[in-house]
């Protein structure tokens, strides 16, 4: 099986599983898929497990299982140790690997078999093998003679000079190597040949090595003009970032990084060192090198020492106090040389590997310092046993420190190097302002504008939030950072994502792009992701998302965007947020078809319903024209939510199975907004009405007039371009403010303060109002009750019937409220039909519950209804009857039909153009015209009548006689000086009152 050679590389530990018809992103071998499970790249002490797994080198045979696969208890016999000249114990494992993990023998590197090419490698006496560049690099490496260090300053090409016992890198045949923080005297002297040759020579955990500032061809603003940004090519090839030059220290071969530098005057109690550097006088020939270049210990021998102290060979001056404590004091090591050592050590006293005493105090004391304990930490071996005193903390590797020493810099804990874990460090030379902290880095808000390329390679969580990485993306980005596992670069103004960007980053598993400029996705932007689990795109403004976007993270779990219809192109995707709102799904606005039934019933309701009330009230007067005038106020209000309803309906149709592509259009779309002003200021109005007092005309349009005010204000206040708002009414899909979830989206306090506070002190008012109109009613009809009990009893019902569905509008809608404000999730299903169903209910009842149940408007509506009746059917018969031209004969068989009198008062005036004759089909009977018409009213059966002989109105007016609207009545009728009797819906007494009128 063939895999691509970066998975197999050295750089990229992985183990590789086969799993059995399971659809893994990976390589595809038959029916089998295979997949990576990586691990960190494990520092040069640890020992890595046969899984990956990195563990530290004191965990390795201690008893316990710490690899998961047991690797680390295998090959512990004693034959798979070597043993230092301390006493330490190294493991096979870390034989022959190039480095001397028993620096006093160099046991764990001799006998490694065939050195290298000559060129290539050098072997020591004592038979191990060093790289050539480490020969004559002023280091002693060949024990205990140091032959690859001899004979290297007698040339005149030399890397190093020796002077007064201080090494120094010649500047153009060598480059300068320094291990911060650590003595100076391990500085190396790498010669140019092995400068770039792909190996860390320097051996200082890469800062500042040889191969550092190799890896670009270009240096990161090279193009640009000036800028303090601008990183320094050297003429060895390597580039170097701003902060190194005129550092005082030479950090290119030739030294060009210090050249055209300004040199700084010093002051009378400073010292002038070579490079230009000011120390102090007292720093000057103190046994540590202050100056960079080390040349403020050379020239010592002409300064006086001090009492009690020594000259070392080289001229400096040691206290004797250091002379012979198995410490080197002097840079030439002489104080240390020709020294008698105590054969035994007294009582109370510890004897270390090296033959040193130590108080016994100090065994297993991890702080004690190098002058009181042992100078070869084997004071330090053997303690898993020993007890720490109160207060002090302990290794697990079984030495004791005080809580002081934890975090403090220096790995203190042998082997285990626990005191220091979770502790912050520097990790990348070229951001020193970064801090690192276990296998994470955080360069948060430090105004980078290039990634640095030097971390250390076993950091795999970067934290780069708050920069400027916008320009310096590119698909090399990455690249030497394939064993990333997390990366945040969120607010970091990134506007695009240059195609495989992140090809190589196949380990990712969360990447954070929130608060970014990001316009456009592209289908392969987010290849080579194959593990990535959590991908957070909120706050950017995306516009263009091409369909196939997601489709290459087939691990993905957790999707975070600022829009739902995005989450309509990663459907396989779990988790995507933000979720839809409850009506709206991928295709449809209305999901739900049962919602989507109920909204047009209930637009068909509010609209046909009020616009009869609005109609009726302004086509007849009543006596009670104050609450007329409010009934119709309130059909206003109920008629914007049918207006509401409506247009949400029609969306639905028109974004029918395509919604998501116009979901954001839509809900921040100026229809959207006039729908949910729609909405609010109907409920609001709705409610604000009914709990208007009953006063004057006047009175009573002054307060609407204020209302109106009121409830406009309170529904339009969000749409002004207020950043609290921000697209109040796009929230959802159906352009509803209702604050009934637990989310607080912005601007929900002004929800809560409009659709629960005043909407709840509103309905108190309406219940108590109505309930004392009741009581009020009940009181002052109590001596009547004989006369009024059926309509009390109907007056009793109609003000339940308004209270009760007053409160199934609101009370649910406030009792939810409340209840998401405790923080209760309150399911999407319940949302969606109270803002559907619940909400608009009132719109649809109140016209029903205030005009369209009461007497007037049913009185009227069966008087209309019989008009129509009586028209339809002389309609029919006229149809029947043969009209001539010639003047008609009227015989008994004739009848008058009287068209509709408006406007007819107790002294009518009848036109002869209201009478027409109705011929009857079959002659009537005498019993029919009696049923008809009473006997008080005398018949005319055997006189015969003409139109043109007889004028009905004298007769009319002569009996003060009044026929009923479209009353059919026998021709001789209008001859009879009897006058008939009132019609029964003329003798019936009027109420003096009609509560709903």
């Amino acid at each position: 099986m063939n895999l691509p050679a970066q998975l197999t590389s050295a750089s990229m530990p992985a183990v590789y599983h086969c799993l059995a018809n399971e659809n893994v992103s990976g390589y595809r071998v038959s029916a089998w898929h295979i997949y990576l499970s990586y691990h960190r790249k494990c520092w040069k002490a640890e020992f890595e497990c046969d899984n990956g797994q990195c563990i530290r080198p004191g965990r390795v045979c201690d008893g316990d299982v710490h690899c998961k696969d047991g690797s680390d208890e295998r090959n512990c016999r004693p034959e798979d140790f070597a043993v230092c000249g301390s006493g330490a114990r190294v493991h096979r494992y870390y034989w022959c690997d190039g480095w001397p993990h028993c620096s006093d023998n160099h046991a764990d590197e001799l006998n490694c078999g065939e050195c290298g090419a000559p060129g290539r490698e050098y072997r020591c006496a004592n038979t191990r093998c060093l790289p050539a560049a480490n020969v004559c690099d002023a280091v002693c490496d060949c024990l205990p003679g140091c032959e690859d260090e001899l004979t290297c300053t007698n040339s005149t090409n030399s890397t190093y000079s020796i002077t007064d016992g201080v090494r120094r890198c010649h500047v153009g045949q060598a480059l300068w190597c320094q291990v911060p923080n650590r003595d100076r005297r391990l500085d190396r002297c790498i010669s140019e040949p092995h400068i770039c040759d792909g190996y860390n020579d320097c051996h200082n955990g890469g800062y500042l090595s040889d191969e550092y500032g190799c890896e670009t061809s270009t240096c990161p603003g090279e193009a640009a003009q000036g800028g303090g940004s601008r990183w320094f090519r050297c003429e060895d090839g390597r580039c170097l970032p701003p902060h190194l030059l005129c550092d005082h220290k030479p950090d290119c071969l030739h030294g060009e990084d210090e050249d055209n530098c300004s040199r700084t005057v010093c002051r009378s109690n400073e010292w002038l060192c070579e490079s230009g550097q000011c120390i102090t006088l007292e720093a000057r020939c103190d046994l540590v090198f202050h100056c960079l270049d080390k040349s403020d210990e050379i020239g010592c021998g002409m300064e006086a020492c001090k009492e009690d102290s020594r000259r070392c060979a080289g001229g400096q001056c040691v206290p004797s106090g250091l002379w012979c404590d198995w410490i080197p004091d002097c840079p030439d090591g002489s104080d240390e040389a020709d020294c008698e050592r105590p054969k035994e050590c007294g009582e109370g006293m510890f004897r270390c590997g090296s033959g040193q005493c130590i108080a016994s105090r100090y065994l297993c004391d991890a702080a004690a310092t190098p002058r009181l304990a042992c100078a070869d930490e084997s004071h330090l071996l053997n303690c898993s046993g020993h007890p720490c005193g109160l207060g002090l903390w302990k290794c697990d590797s079984g030495p004791c420190l005080p809580p002081s020493h934890l975090c403090d810099g220096q790995v203190q804990c042998p082997l285990t190097w626990d005191d220091e874990d979770h502790c912050p460090f520097s990790c990348s030379s070229s951001a020193p302002q970064c801090e690192c902290r276990d296998i994470t880095i955080t360069c948060q808000r430090l105004g980078l504008q290039r990634l640095p390329r030097d971390i250390e390679p076993q950091i795999s969580r970067f934290h780069l939030s708050g920069n400027f990485l916008n320009f310096s993306l590119d698909a090399e980005t990455f690249l030497p950072y394939s064993h990333l596992v997390y990366l945040d670069m969120s607010n970091n103004s990134l506007t695009v994502l240059p195609s495989h960007v992140f090809f190589m980053l196949g380990r990712l598993k969360i990447l954070d792009l929130r608060s970014n400029l990001l316009t456009v996705m592209s289908n392969s932007t987010f290849l080579g992701l194959s593990n990535l689990r959590t991908l957070d795109l909120r706050e950017n403004q995306l516009s263009v998302v091409e369909p196939r976007v997601f489709s290459s993270l087939a691990t993905l779990h957790q999707l975070w965007i600022d829009e739902f219809r995005f989450c309509c192109l990663a459907r396989r995707v779990p988790h995507c947020y933000p979720l839809p709102d409850q009506f709206s799904s991928c295709e449809d606005l209305m999901t739900n078809g049962v919602l989507r039934v109920c909204v047009w019933v209930l637009a068909s309701l509010a609209l046909s319903g009020n616009c009869l009330v609005i109609v009726w009230r302004l086509l007849y007067e009543t006596d009670n024209k104050v609450h007329s005038f409010l009934i119709t106020n309130l059909a206003l209000g109920d008629l914007c939510m049918g207006l509401y309803l409506l247009i949400i309906a029609a969306v639905d149709v028109t974004y029918r199975g395509v919604y998501f592509i116009y979901d954001a259009e839509w809900r921040t779309s100026p229809l959207c907004q006039l729908a949910g002003f729609l909405s609010t200021f109907s409920s609001e109005l709705s409610v604000f009405t009914l709990t208007v007092p009953r006063l004057t005309m006047a009175g009573t349009r002054t307060i609407m007039g204020v209302v109106w005010a009121c409830v406009t204000f309170l529904a339009a206040l969000p749409l002004l371009d207020i950043p609290y708002f921000r697209n109040f009414y796009g929230r959802s899909g159906v352009c509803l403010a209702l604050h009934i979830t637990h989310e607080k989206p912005s601007g929900w306090q002004y929800s809560v303060f409009v659709f629960l506070a005043l909407n709840l002190a509103s309905f108190s008012v309406i219940a108590v109002s109505y309930w004392r109109m009741y009581l009020a009613a009940r009181t002052s009809r109590a001596a009547v009750r004989n006369d009024f009990q059926r309509r009390e009893s109907i007056m009793a019902r109609k003000m339940t019937l308004i209270v009760v569905t007053d409160a199934a509008c609101w009370l649910p809608i406030i009792l939810l409220g409340v209840v998401s404000l405790a923080g209760v999730t309150i399911p999407p299903q319940v949302f969606a039909w109270v803002a559907v169903f619940v909400l608009p209910l009132n719109a649809a009842i109140n016209p029903l519950l205030y005009t369209l149940s009461t007497a007037p408007f049913l009185s009227k509506a069966r008087q209309r209804a019989r008009d129509v009746r009586t028209s339809f059917r002389w309609s029919l018969s006229r149809r029947a009857t043969t009209l001539s031209t010639s003047p008609t004969t009227v015989d008994e068989r004739t009848v008058v039909l009287l068209k509709p009198l408006a406007g007819i008062s107790h002294s009518p005036h009848l036109p002869s153009p209201h009478l027409t004759t109705l011929r009857l089909l079959a002659p009537p009977t005498a019993a029919h015209l009696h049923h008809r018409f009473p006997s008080s009213r005398s018949l005319c059966l055997d006189h015969s009548l003409s139109l043109q002989e007889t004028d009905p109105n004298k007769r009319l007016q002569e009996d003060g006689w009044v026929p009923a609207q479209r009353e059919i009545i026998p021709l001789c009728e209008l001859t009879n000086h009897a006058p008939p009797p009132l019609p029964a819906h003329h003798s019936r007494k009027r109420h003096h009152h009609e509560l709903y009128d």
